[in-house]
């Protein structure tokens, strides 16, 4: 032990007198000035009102983007996306009739009063096509992540978005990358923060709307089958 505590006690003498700088204070100034050298570090050079600003800028300039339009992106023209849309009114509901499109909707006014729901429905019914579902589904994975995820939005057709793409998950499922439990789960979590799993307040409404009871019910009707 006496001769372990003596090597030790060599060693740290070695290496104190090894890295002792020769003119302590031209190194003291040296690394100093290496050490705020706008060149090594630009950030810490820039004001913190100055950083923050241009964080909060880029924030604003996310929560201001489009939203996602499969039209505008060129994989959809307006008479095939009209066609699809009509199909999926008329047809696909019967399956799952807890997402009502109204027939008196056109394709424009939809689109852009629902951008959530118009891309589940495109990405659902472009099962003749599975290149451009398989683009459509991965999109709509994205958008889950930056609407519901990132930007916590909570509404009700983001809701219907999410019920609408689970109810056909069958087309888009992988097995190296499942996610209709993370889906539903996102469904049950938005119906309780939209207050439908809630009694109506008696003083501003006697009941649930059609579209929120459907969806209510739809929520209830994919987790337990």
């Amino acid at each position: 032990m006496k001769q372990l505590e003596q090597r030790v006690e060599s060693l740290i003498d070695f290496i104190s007198t090894s890295h002792r700088p020769a003119n302590p204070e031209s190194s003291t100034s040296t690394s100093t000035a290496e050490a705020v050298s706008p060149d090594n570090d630009p950030i810490s050079q820039a004001p913190l009102t100055t950083v923050g600003r241009s964080y909060n800028n880029e924030l604003l300039e996310t929560s201001k983007s489009e939203a996602y339009d499969p039209i505008k992106l060129g994989l959809l023209d307006r008479g095939r996306a009209g066609s699809l849309l009509k199909g999926f009114r008329t047809s696909f509901t019967h399956s799952y009739p807890f997402v009502i499109v109204p027939a008196t909707t056109d394709l424009d006014t939809f689109r852009r009063r629902n951008p959530f729901l118009f891309h589940a429905i495109m990405a659902v019914m472009t099962f003749s096509t599975p290149i451009l579902q398989r683009r459509l589904s991965d999109d709509f994975m994205a958008q889950v992540s930056d609407q519901i995820i990132l930007k916590c939005h909570k509404s009700m057709e983001i809701l219907q978005g999410l019920l609408v793409y689970s109810a056909w998950y069958h087309f888009f499922y992988r097995p190296e990358a499942q996610q209709i439990g993370n889906l539903l789960q996102l469904a049950v979590s938005m119906t309780q923060d939209l207050g439908l799993t809630k009694r109506p307040n008696g003083l501003v409404r006697s009941e649930r709307s059609a579209a929120e009871k459907r969806a209510l019910l739809g929520t209830y009707f994919l987790n337990v089958t």
